[in-house]
């Protein structure tokens, strides 16, 4: 019986920890265009400093990534277009605009 309260309270005690540290997670979503507005599929969207945090853009341009707690910057990326990088530490949305 103490084996199976102390199992109890220990899963009790690490559901409560995973979801404090998934908390602090937040989503963005946004879309990318082009300068006359014509949605970009396939536009590379990731955490700068860690590429291996990202997600592309699909067919409307439109883009949702769950970022790590802590991210400040995205960065956006397209062929044949300038990069760009956004502060989006009190954002929830991002539409950026990709130039030639």
């Amino acid at each position: 019986m103490e084996k199976t309260f102390f199992r109890l309270v220990l899963f009790l005690i690490f559901s409560l920890f995973c979801g404090v540290i998934y908390g602090q997670n937040k989503t963005i979503t946004g879309k990318v265009t082009d300068e006359n507005g014509i949605p970009l599929k396939g536009a590379s969207i990731f955490v700068r400093g860690t590429p291996a945090i990202g997600t592309t853009s699909g067919d409307l341009g439109k883009f949702e990534l769950n970022l790590p707690s802590g991210s400040k910057t995205l960065v956006f990326s397209f062929v044949g277009k300038l990069s760009k990088e956004i502060n989006i530490e009190n954002r929830n949305t991002v539409d950026v605009t990709l130039q030639d």
